[in-house]
């Protein structure tokens, strides 16, 4: 199979699994007893303006009528400038929120990926082309066992560390109240913030790509092309990163990809646990809240992050790896 081939197959698949979340977005909040109507009559100050909400978010039209329109707009990404997607709760355009919290997460999930990728692809490596040693028995359990806390308690284990005991850093916050006001200042002040969440999902997250980078590179060192380059009588650190460690990224592309979903889901645990003002804390908020259009939006754009993710990984194995497209 050609390339474009490959690649209009899989666009054709995506497209159709998008559509089916947007018509699984709105069968899922209607199914949810009450519905709509539930929350807005409980948050009204008269049967008045009740109904100029109803006319206002379309709930008075047929439910095909609501249910072709709520597709149609998901999925065309119309709920930019739709005014019919306005918060329940903040009566603002759901975009305005989502843009008012979304450096705040790519900030924090950035960087802890950034990170937690330099570790453990670094260790990873290491541990797999040192396999039995000391220090392969140590980073595979230490891996296996942050993988398993979860990660409120890690974050709960810094804050009483480091924040409460050492006073290194501060409890919880995206920044002081009377932080400085230029970029600089106020950057850095976010920064020492951001220090204690971003461990947090560091320590929760390098384990993962390091045990996959073992995993990788343990089956690959035993193919025929790295024994005829140690025959050729090349450096164990050679076949390592010249031939061995080549091979290994594919599993990266995965990682990096679904990472993706994290800019609109968000951290939300870690985000609660220190009050750190991300599109999780807002998810979570908006769930407890019941704010349908919120929660139709975010869902929307954490499946769609996922979704796309998955297709650029399918691309770049494509590219990186002509079998895959057989």
């Amino acid at each position: 199979m050609t390339l474009a081939r490959y690649i209009a197959r899989r666009t054709l698949y995506t497209v159709i699994l998008l559509l089916l979340i947007a018509s699984f977005n709105f069968w899922l909040f209607e199914l949810i007893p009450g519905g709509p109507l539930q929350f807005l009559s409980g948050n009204v100050k008269s049967a008045a303006q009740l109904q100029e909400y109803i006319r206002f978010y379309g709930l008075d039209k047929p439910y095909w009528v609501q249910f072709a329109d709520t597709v149609y707009n998901t999925f065309t990404f119309n709920f930019i400038s739709n005014p019919h997607f306005t918060s329940f709760v903040s009566q603002r355009p759901v975009v305005d929120e989502i843009a008012r919290r979304l450096p705040n997460t790519l900030a924090l999930l950035g960087t802890a990926t950034v990170i937690e990728l330099v570790i453990g692809v670094v260790l990873g490596t290491y541990a797999g082309s040192k396999r039995g040693s000391k220090f392969d028995i140590t980073t595979l359990s230490t891996s296996l066992v942050t993988q398993s806390v979860p990660t409120f308690w890690i974050g709960i284990i810094l804050i009483y560390v480091f924040g409460y005991t050492l006073n290194l850093f501060p409890l919880g916050g995206v920044a002081d109240v009377n932080a400085p006001t230029d970029f600089i200042g106020y950057s850095l002040n976010v920064a020492w913030h951001a220090v204690l969440p971003v461990a947090t999902l560091v320590i929760f997250l390098f384990g993962g790509t390091l045990l996959t980078m073992r995993s990788v590179l343990i089956d690959i060192m035993t193919e025929d092309y790295i024994l005829t380059a140690r025959a050729k009588g090349l450096t164990e650190r050679a076949v390592i990163f010249r031939h061995a460690l080549r091979n290994a990224t594919l599993p990266l592309v995965t990682i990096v990809a679904l990472s993706l979903s994290g800019i609109f889901g968000g951290a939300v645990i870690t985000e609660t646990v220190f009050s750190w003002q991300g599109i999780g804390i807002y998810l979570l908020n908006s769930a407890v809240n019941a704010d349908f259009p919120t929660m139709n939006v975010l869902f929307y754009l954490i499946a769609f992050a996922t979704i796309i993710g998955n297709f650029a990984a399918d691309v770049m194995y494509a590219l990186l790896d002509p079998r895959v497209r057989v």
